[in-house]
């Protein structure tokens, strides 16, 4: 395999950079959809997430869940 010229490098660090930041855009248009279709349907997002860790953290023998985490981070 060819070696890249410096400048081939950089243009390659740029476009990574670029997928990057194009990547979180579209996981940001995910999570604003998702977001919306639960208010819409008024469904309450956080508990069910906090409740859907708490089965996975006992499932999976995590010692701390979500929920732990959070409160003692205050």
């Amino acid at each position: 395999m060819p070696k890249l010229s410096i400048c081939a490098q950089e243009a390659k660090k740029a476009t990574d950079a670029d997928l990057e930041r194009e990547l979180g855009i579209e996981l940001a248009d995910m999570i604003h959809y998702i977001v919306a279709i639960a208010a819409i349907n008024n469904i309450d997002l956080t508990s069910i997430m906090l409740e859907k860790d708490k089965k996975a953290s006992v499932k999976y023998n995590h010692t701390i869940n979500l929920e732990t985490f959070i409160s003692e981070a205050k």
